[in-house]
């Protein structure tokens, strides 16, 4: 990925951050942005894996997104649940 095209990247996930953590109480900016930051650096590796003919690691990284994204969904019901009561 080209450094300007991840700078981009990185700069849009700092901007989700602040944007949630300024929607809710609840929410940490700092947590979101490490969440992100791990999302991104995950994806990015299952990206190569995949174009490089690594499947069987491709698949790992996958399942390990799939968890991560589980548990910002977690961090994130917790949190609408949390400012509602």
């Amino acid at each position: 990925m080209a450094v300007n095209a991840r700078m981009r990247w990185y700069k849009n996930s700092d901007e989700i951050s602040a944007f949630l953590a300024s929607i809710n109480p609840c929410w940490d900016e700092e947590k979101w942005r490490c969440m992100m930051y791990s999302h991104l650096k995950m994806t990015e590796k299952e990206t190569s894996l995949r174009l490089q003919g690594e499947y069987e690691e491709d698949i790992r990284i996958f399942y390990e997104i799939e968890i991560e994204a589980l548990k910002m969904a977690d961090y994130m019901s917790c949190g609408i649940i949390n400012q509602m009561y």
